[in-house]
């Protein structure tokens, strides 16, 4: 096909096209501006005039029997629970203090930790020795250690039980 427009008119009616194109963008840019803040008015009256939540004062308190009661019954739960907030890291490192006592030879299969009364607590080893003499050997380096105040083994275990197996209590605070 061949063009019938000379070259002068040609680029009139392409400058034409593209300023129609431009004149298009700009329209659709300024209808998405308005739609935006459009879109943000209502939020602007809602921050401006919205209604503000009401300040309450607090009841007076009608009830104050159940009110006492109430604070009694946590109270006694906190007591309950304090020996559990107290004991939550002392165990952990009386255990490996008790663990790093261990002469060689002793072979320590179960560990139990019981919270006592007034903070005193008892660590159960159960294990077993190739010599009665390695279990009394742990009992005096446990004595010995400030941590424990007491570390006991029933006699059977000391006296020469066949298999070398031994139960030793230890009693500290923690």
């Amino acid at each position: 096909m061949a063009n019938l427009l000379p070259a002068q008119s040609h680029r009139k009616l392409h400058r034409l096209e593209v300023a129609r194109f431009v004149f298009a963008g700009s329209l659709i840019a300024l209808l998405v501006a308005i739609f935006a803040l459009l879109s943000l008015v209502p939020a602007v009256f809602a921050l401006k005039f919205g209604t503000r939540p009401a300040v309450t004062t607090p009841a007076a308190p009608t009830d104050i029997a159940a009110d006492r009661a109430s604070i009694q019954s946590t109270e006694s739960l906190a007591n309950q629970m304090g020996s559990l907030v107290v004991a939550t890291t002392t165990p952990v490192s009386a255990i490996m203090v008790a663990l790093s006592d261990r002469p060689v030879g002793i072979v320590i299969n179960h560990i139990s930790y019981n919270a006592g009364a007034k903070g005193i607590g008892q660590i159960v080893l159960t294990g077993s020795a190739k010599d009665p003499s390695q279990i009394n050997a742990y009992q005096d380096a446990l004595l010995q250690d400030s941590h424990f105040m007491s570390a006991s083994v029933p006699v059977d275990a000391l006296v020469g039980a066949a298999s070398g197996q031994f139960a030793m209590t230890v009693t500290g605070h923690f």
